[in-house]
């Protein structure tokens, strides 16, 4: 993975952070809530930063990025969390003005990390609508975004500092695309979404596989017959586009839930 930041500015301490955080990451169910929400909390401690958001961004006519949140932390009381909320959930009452700039900085398949103040200066910044209305409200100054565009869409974060607290700092941002360039590939939620997009009983199939369990153990253990079992595994292979239990395991080996309460779950 690409990122746009120089891995060779990164201290030989950081770097082994973001292979500790890269190796953390892998014990949890690939792109759930859950192990993003780890995620964050370790960059936001390794950069200092008070507040951690992961974004949903989408691009749309004419090339309009809109972003939501789709989970957040950090915050220390409500109130403040509302403001930026509602920034987010209508950005034409007050355009942040380090969207567009960064929306150029990004290239496909690469990580692009970037601090407010290479986005947008401070004349820019404290002279917008948006940092009046939202972002002083809610009581956060300085920024950074993280975001990579691939084949599963935009993979995004950002982290923020409190008012008057000092800007982050270009070493700060380059560790954040490290971390995020390092880690890209575990917090990729494609194969969980396939996963989830299975049926109860094919997840229910798919779990007693993953444990090692011969077709007759799991056949017993679904209370279904040899031959409506093998039927199930058959479109198990075919939902998910492998050719045996070796391919199925290696491929969504780190998102198939452990509890099966889970799989039975609609």
């Amino acid at each position: 993975m690409e990122t746009s930041t120089d891995w060779l500015t990164l201290r030989s301490a950081d770097l082994e952070r973001v292979i500790r955080l890269a190796t953390e990451l892998r014990e949890f169910v690939a792109g759930s809530e859950f192990q993003r929400r780890h995620f964050l909390a370790r960059v936001g401690a390794l950069v200092g930063a008070s507040v951690t958001i992961w974004l949903e961004l989408q691009v749309v006519p004419p090339g309009r990025a809109m972003i939501s949140s789709a989970y957040d932390q950090g915050w220390s009381d409500d109130s403040r969390r509302t403001s930026l909320c509602q920034y987010l959930a209508a950005q034409s009452e007050g355009e942040d003005p380090t969207i567009l700039q960064m929306q150029k900085a990004l290239r496909f398949g690469s990580v692009v990390a970037r601090a407010r103040r290479q986005l947008a200066d401070d004349k820019i910044w404290y002279g917008s609508e948006h940092f009046q209305k939202y972002r002083r409200g809610a009581g956060l100054d300085d920024c950074i975004y993280s975001t990579l565009v691939g084949r599963a869409g935009f993979q995004t974060f950002s982290l923020h500092r409190p008012l008057n607290e000092k800007p982050f700092t270009e070493p700060e941002t380059a560790l954040v695309g490290a971390v995020h360039a390092a880690c890209s590939s575990f917090l990729n939620d494609a194969e969980l979404r396939i996963v989830d997009g299975l049926s109860p009983r094919l997840r229910e199939t798919l779990h007693w596989l993953a444990r090692g369990l011969t077709d007759k153990q799991v056949a017993c253990e679904l209370e279904v017959s040899p031959h409506t079992l093998h039927g199930y595994v058959k479109t198990l292979y075919r939902r998910l586009g492998v050719s045996s239990r070796l391919e199925l395991l290696a491929r969504y080996g780190r998102v198939i839930p452990t509890t099966r309460g889970r799989l039975s779950s609609a």
